[in-house]
């Protein structure tokens, strides 16, 4: 179980548990914690998340092992995500920010890459400014730092247009590196075609119904864990089975990490993009497999892609480029 310290009324500082403890459970004390705060009112406050270096025991059952952690880290991915689709707006009025607070080695890159991964989870999932810190004074000194600024403003990503743009783009996301990704999207789609297209978060939908207003749809997935669908997708995937894609055309981009999961590299993209083809889709941006380093894939359809591979942990450098590109093709092929 964790321990909170609240003495600061700014803050609600999360300590490391001591001994034994269950992560999901420390993630869902954290989280009933955050809402019983924000159900009291008063002022808003900051979260600080210390997570202090351990050794881990092993049992020597190393797939036994590794079985509990992926378990683990599953059902912890489905509550974080619970607690953003029900509580994401009330957390962007009611939190100051978001610090995470990590006492271990690291190098400056380490530690660079793991400041930008919190400042795009915690704005993802809870609509607040976040970053990372060395120490704990660190962390409660930028909070009260940034207690003076307005809350951060939430873009309407949830829901589709009337169906007035030619297309839309739908995305899921679970620590919005896809969103991220599907902003580029809509920013190369705007730049290529002069026409802002309507960007929606699958997790915000109860089903897919805004989806069939559009005939031409560019579609975001990850490929989260060992080759899985992202939770949002996971979620509405079961849908599709009761409708007719057949008068749709669709373009899917999908995000991944090759050198991290090689033998699953953009699976969940496969997974989705075939179901389409199932449904009746007609499936355009089409990429080359060339360039990326994996073992395996199922979203390959002979000796390509069935739509656009980023990794933009491993090739960041190329992303910018691949998205205008897919786009440039993706437009042309709507429109033969």
């Amino acid at each position: 179980m964790p321990r909170f310290d609240e003495s600061d009324p700014k803050i609600i500082k999360i300590l490391p548990p001591r001994g034994e403890h269950d992560h999901v459970e420390e993630f869902g004390e954290m989280f009933q914690k955050w809402i019983d705060r924000m159900e009291a009112g008063g002022d808003r406050f900051g979260i600080m998340l210390i997570n202090e270096p351990h050794d881990h025991d092993h049992d020597g059952e190393e797939g036994h092992e590794h079985q509990r952690n992926e378990e683990e880290e599953n059902a912890i991915t489905a509550l974080v995500t619970k607690f953003r689709r029900e509580n994401r707006e009330r957390t962007n009025q009611s939190t100051i920010g978001y610090a995470s607070v990590y006492t271990g080695e690291m190098t400056d890159e380490q530690f660079e890459k793991a400041n930008e991964r919190t400042a795009q989870f915690a704005a993802y999932m809870f609509g607040v400014r976040g970053q990372m810190f060395k120490q704990p004074e660190q962390a409660a000194a930028w909070l009260h730092e940034v207690a003076e600024l307005e809350p951060l403003p939430l873009e309407g990503k949830g829901d589709a247009a009337d169906g007035a743009t030619s297309a839309a783009i739908f995305y899921g996301s679970t620590t919005g590196a896809t969103e991220l990704i599907a902003e580029k999207v809509q920013a190369a789609w705007a730049s290529a075609n002069g026409e802002t297209l309507p960007i929606v978060n699958v997790g915000d939908q109860s089903q897919l119904m805004n989806l069939l207003q559009y005939n031409k749809l560019l579609l975001g997935i990850p490929t989260w864990n060992i080759g899985k669908l992202q939770d949002d997708w996971e979620i509405v995937y079961p849908y599709l089975e009761r409708i007719d894609l057949s008068d749709k055309t669709i373009a899917i981009f999908g995000v991944g990490d090759q050198y991290g999961y090689p033998e699953n590299f953009q699976d969940a993209m496969g997974i989705l993009g075939f179901k389409l083809i199932e449904r009746g889709a007609t499936l355009v941006g089409y990429t080359s497999v060339t360039g990326y380093e994996h073992e395996y894939s199922k979203a390959i359809d002979g000796d390509q892609f069935i739509g656009l591979a980023i990794d933009d942990v491993n090739q960041p450098e190329l992303t910018d480029g691949r998205v205008k590109a897919w786009v440039s093709q993706v437009t042309t092929e709507f429109n033969q």
